[in-house]
């Protein structure tokens, strides 16, 4: 399926690119951001080639894309190639200078080295500590407002759902950003943890399926649901839950564990003293 889907993105894109003089710009945005959305997938699963590709196909319909440059620039900076990634910055500017490509490029650049690169240690090593208010500040100190995308963002807002009545506000911005990199294990892990913890399983639950279609993820996405599942009371409905899960994950490790919780709750289902108590306590 993820091939499928990158096919397609690459032969929508790759049409863009033969369209005749006269075709409308909206065309050209339409293949563009189909790019972009293929630059976010490669961030989230760490595939540089899938990015690489990506920003070639972009400069053929922009050369100076903003996004492309961004990518560029974060690819640059994740290999320690810091002259580059200046260079990079500096043809951004002249770019797009005004847009939020090039200041999350400013941000990521500022915070790869000097004291901005000292405070983010520091603030990291605050949250590790459970100084939330301290690494707040530290981390508003750095980030000045502007979150690059989308590890450090995730860092950030998973430190502010830890503040007294932080979470709603955190959630909402880890949404939006999942939404530009819905692939992205860390922010459906995340998101997963926080819709658990807000009584809401079912999406937390949507959340942990999203993240087991990656196969590097599968193993733990199916681990955290049977923590979930082990916590639902024996019923109709957890045998239900457990026969799916088992269905889903038939070669892991954790099956075997919902396969033995499964039989002792089948057996306690057809035990007619066991239902007989059942019953008498919810009276």
């Amino acid at each position: 399926m993820k091939r499928l889907r990158l096919s397609v993105l690459a032969v929508l894109a790759g049409g863009a690119l033969h369209l005749p003089a006269h075709a409308s710009s909206e065309a050209q945005d339409r293949a563009a951001g189909q790019l972009v959305e293929q630059i976010h997938m490669g961030e989230s699963i760490y595939r540089d080639d899938l990015i690489q590709d990506a920003v070639r196909r972009l400069y053929r319909i922009a050369p100076e894309h903003p996004e492309g440059l961004a990518a560029e620039l974060r690819l640059a900076v994740q290999r320690g190639r810091m002259d580059q990634a200046q260079a990079l910055l500096a043809r951004l500017k002249a770019a797009a200078p005004e847009s939020d490509a090039y200041r999350q490029g400013e941000a990521l650049l500022r915070l790869s080295s000097g004291p901005a690169a000292e405070t983010l240690t520091r603030a990291r090593l605050y949250s590790a500590a459970g100084r939330v208010d301290e690494a707040r500040k530290a981390y508003d100190e750095v980030f000045q407002g502007v979150y690059p995308p989308a590890d450090l963002a995730l860092e950030y807002w998973q430190l502010r759902a830890r503040e007294a009545g932080g979470r709603p506000a955190a959630v909402q911005a880890l949404t939006a950003l999942l939404r530009a990199y819905p692939r992205h294990a860390g922010l459906l892990s995340a998101l997963a943890g926080h819709s658990f913890n807000d009584g809401d399983p079912e999406r937390g639950l949507e959340y942990l399926r999203r993240l087991a279609r990656q196969p590097a993820q599968r193993e733990t996405a199916a681990n955290r649901e049977y923590e979930y599942l082990s916590t639902l009371p024996t019923g109709a409905e957890s045998v239900a839950a457990l026969r799916s899960f088992i269905e889903r994950y038939p070669d892991l490790a954790v099956a075997g564990r919902a396969r033995d919780r499964l039989s002792h709750q089948a057996a306690l289902l057809a035990d007619p003293a066991w239902r007989g108590g059942r019953e008498a306590l919810r009276l």
